[in-house]
């Protein structure tokens, strides 16, 4: 068995896992995952006759995996939480939605539709999203914080612009 074929193995335990969960992932603890993804992807291995090395791999990854996809709806959580947060600090006229006018590039309009698409969510909630990303962004700047993202192949950069 092939490094491809564990990382077929972690991926398609990761995916289905996720697609079971009935609430969204940061709802769960990051170990509780990591351990459903380990004893899942096990099972698997040993089900496609993937020799131990092997096996261990494919636990490694879909490990990696989970701890990823938890990190990125927990990042996604505590953005909307400061968001809302820095919204509350600002003075308002009202309450309620408040509509206004954009103009978009038709490249920038076209990633806000495909970035809508892929998630399943209107495009007003993909902006909200992005606002509130930025102001947490923003926010853990201002606090003297870092925001890392790590590359599939381990290299780790600092994002200093959003």
């Amino acid at each position: 068995m092939s490094d491809q074929e564990a990382e077929q193995i972690a991926e398609a335990t990761v995916a289905a896992l996720v697609s079971e969960l009935p609430l969204p992932l940061d709802k769960y603890s990051d170990t509780s995952l990591v351990r459903e993804a380990r004893e899942r992807t096990r099972a698997a291995a040993a089900a496609a006759d993937l020799s131990a090395i092997a096996a261990d791999h494919a636990v490694g990854i879909a490990e990696e995996m989970v701890h990823h996809r938890w990190k990125a709806a927990d990042i996604i959580t505590k953005s909307r939480s400061s968001a809302a947060s820095i919204s509350e600090q600002i003075p308002s006229r009202g309450t309620g939605v408040r509509r206004i006018n954009v103009n978009f590039s038709a490249r920038a309009y076209m990633t806000l539709e495909q970035l809508a698409r892929q998630s399943g969510k209107s495009m007003s909630e993909v902006l909200r999203d992005a606002i509130a990303l930025k102001a947490w962004f923003e926010q853990t700047r201002a606090e003297g914080g870092h925001v890392l993202v790590e590359r599939p192949d381990g290299n780790i950069r600092e994002i200093v612009s959003v």
